[in-house]
């Protein structure tokens, strides 16, 4: 199988059954090859499909959403920021996924690391032990 954006124009194979094609009008037809020639071309066309949303979540609280075309990737600047979290490193929390190449409604969600504190116990000014 093959498709053109023009009936009479350059055709490319179709290389993978879920290949995705963005909205608007094509031509697909079978290949030519050894065996047979190409069969006549027929015109589809490719409706908008639905927003796929992109759901950023931290504590099970939705921090904000992002609509996408299928295929696309949330641009850095539509990224939230992750709320800050009493007791856990508000230096390095991320999200569990990128936001790349969204092929479905998505959920990507806040983690945190825990804060770590050094206890040192003394005694008669002399460090005894530390946890």
């Amino acid at each position: 199988m093959e498709y053109s954006t023009s009936e009479s124009g350059l055709y490319t194979k179709i290389k993978d059954v879920n290949m995705q094609l963005p909205a608007g009008e094509y031509y697909v037809r079978y290949s030519e090859n050894e065996n047979y020639i190409a069969s006549p071309a027929q015109k589809v066309i490719i409706e908008q499909g639905p927003k796929l949303v992109v759901t950023y979540v931290a504590d099970g609280v939705t921090v904000d959403t992002v609509e996408l075309d299928y295929g696309e990737s949330v641009a850095p600047e539509s990224i939230p920021a992750i709320p800050e979290k009493a007791g856990y490193d508000q230096v390095s929390p991320t999200w569990d996924a990128t936001g790349e190449n969204i092929t479905a409604d998505t959920t990507i969600t806040a983690v945190y690391a825990v804060n770590k504190y050094t206890v040192t116990y003394k005694a008669d000014g002399k460090v005894v032990s530390e946890v």
